[in-house]
């Protein structure tokens, strides 16, 4: 919760529904595979009365309580100003994204980045505090065989290391139309989405190619340049024999659409799965994990992460990758220029960094050799 501001029980039904708009939003605008599933019971909620809100009611009643409470926080008279005057006033406007910015903390939560990044350990804290990650031995320990009365034991120290992070800022611009805003023209839910995912975007670019990037420095055993099948199930083999767990494989669609069973029998009873997935869920007992691809903004559309690696983790073990979160997400209005219009222009501030720092064990495999997808 924002430590600059004390939110009434009322404030935080307002950062709520503000949630659930974000969830049912996905849930009916953006789940044509699926992949928002999860949140089917947000686009079913009710109001008190029983009344079942649709997604039009839904962001209606949230900019209404939205700027209900921007009114109860900076203390502006309803009666003296209505909403496009009252955003000229620095409390109100304060007020009003203060309440935005408990949003995206809330939709960007620790807890939500984990579930989407499965690879990666996050931690948060308060602005000034110290990341300190531990990194605990991850190592087998070997066990001798001695004869009655002898001691030929291989005594092993279980090293454990601390490592810190220090988060940088991230930023984006937003140009807002503050006529459109105070009207209630906007679709709360797809600019909520839209910051959200543009945030976590970036930070899934990161973390993969800070994985990918290592791949040079990987150990013989634990990396192929190529797919083939049996190399690939020995790597698999390794990793979890290593880390003493079950494996998973992850990449985009384009990379892990490589693995593919080399006999012509097993390929047609997958290939009704294949053609409906572009991948094979299963390949060899090894589940697949498909990260959703995004592309790098005002570019030519070029793919933000690398289509020419897969990457074999335990799901039980150390997860490789650590980001570290820092303070809350922040609104704050650009005074470097003005605009023509009615529109204001905001910075919208995070701050994290992610480093791979893990005593588990990962394999990579090199599927492809071109640049195409970079």
């Amino acid at each position: 919760m924002n430590r600059f501001m004390n939110f009434s029980q009322k404030q935080l039904a307002t950062i709520d529904l503000g949630v659930e708009l974000y969830r049912h939003y996905l849930y009916e605008r953006e789940n044509i595979d699926g992949r928002h599933n999860k949140f089917a019971t947000f686009a079913r909620t009710t109001a008190d009365n029983g009344v079942v809100l649709d997604y039009k009611t839904k962001n209606e009643l949230f900019h209404k309580m939205l700027i209900d409470e921007a009114y109860e926080i900076s203390g502006l008279s309803k009666e003296r100003f209505d909403v496009r005057n009252a955003f000229t006033f620095q409390p109100f406007e304060r007020a009003y994204f203060a309440v935005v910015e408990e949003v995206l903390n809330k939709v960007n939560s620790k807890v939500e980045i984990e579930q989407a990044l499965m690879f990666a350990e996050v931690k948060s804290i308060a602005d000034g505090d110290s990341l300190l990650f531990h990194i605990p031995s991850n190592h087998l320990l070997t066990v001798s065989t001695v004869a009655n009365g002898q001691r030929n034991v291989h005594f092993q120290k279980l090293w454990s290391e601390d490592f810190t992070i220090t988060p940088v800022p991230k930023k984006i611009g937003v140009s807002i139309d503050i006529y459109r805003l105070s009207a209630g023209m906007e679709d709360y839910g797809h600019l909520i989405a839209t910051v959200a995912k543009s945030f976590r975007a970036k930070l899934l670019q990161e973390i993969t190619d800070t994985i990918y990037g290592a791949y040079d420095t990987l150990g013989t055993n634990f990396k192929e340049a190529t797919f083939e099948q049996t190399s690939y199930v020995k790597l698999a083999d390794r990793v979890a024999a290593a880390n003493g767990a079950p494996v998973m494989t992850v990449g985009t669609r384009s990379a892990i659409a490589k693995i593919l069973p080399t006999s012509d029998y097993v390929l047609m009873s997958v290939g009704q799965e294949y053609m409906s997935k572009g991948y094979i869920e299963s390949p060899f007992g090894i589940p697949t994990i498909k990260l959703e691809q995004v592309v790098k903004p005002n570019s030519d559309y070029d793919f933000a992460i690398s289509n020419d690696y897969i990457i074999i983790m335990s799901a039980l073990s150390d997860k490789p990758v650590k980001v570290g979160m820092e303070g809350y997400t922040t609104i704050r209005q650009s005074k470097d220029f003005e605009t023509a219009d009615d529109s204001k222009n905001y910075t919208i501030t995070s701050k994290w960094e992610s480093s791979l720092i893990s005593q588990s064990h990962y394999g990579i495999v090199k599927c492809e050799s071109s640049s195409e997808g970079v």
